[in-house]
């Protein structure tokens, strides 16, 4: 009998360090399980901040297009499909009209002397 009462603690301290062992690994697979599915996530949060990033890009884009296109509309209205030889004498017209607009002085920068008479 005393073999067996032998056998009998050693036999409890193996069981126990065996579902200790058990229940460490157990954790550990829970924890890695926890890990994966955060870095699913995380793939997941980077696929939709990078399509949200992109579109916004392309929203740029476009508000910069029309940005140009009105720009383009306030400084030159649109003219309509009219033949070459009057389309060039439009521009040469607006060419002189931009090129005569401004003042231009030959005493520019210089001081002038103004004298009143009575």
């Amino acid at each position: 009998m005393r073999v067996t009462e032998d056998l009998t603690p050693r036999l409890k301290n193996q069981i126990v360090a065996v579902l200790n062992r058990e229940r460490k690994i157990w954790r550990q697979n829970l924890s890695k399980s926890e890990i994966k599915a955060k870095l699913q996530q995380l793939e997941l949060d980077r696929n939709r901040d990078q399509q949200l990033y992109l579109g916004n890009l392309r929203k740029i884009g476009e508000i910069k297009v029309l940005l140009q296109e009105l720009d383009g509309k306030g400084k030159r209205p649109e003219q309509p499909n009219l033949p070459g030889s009057v389309q060039q004498q439009v521009e040469r017209l607006d060419g002189q009209i931009q090129a005569h607009s401004t003042i231009q002085s030959q005493y520019n920068g210089c001081i002038l002397e103004v004298s009143r008479r009575n």
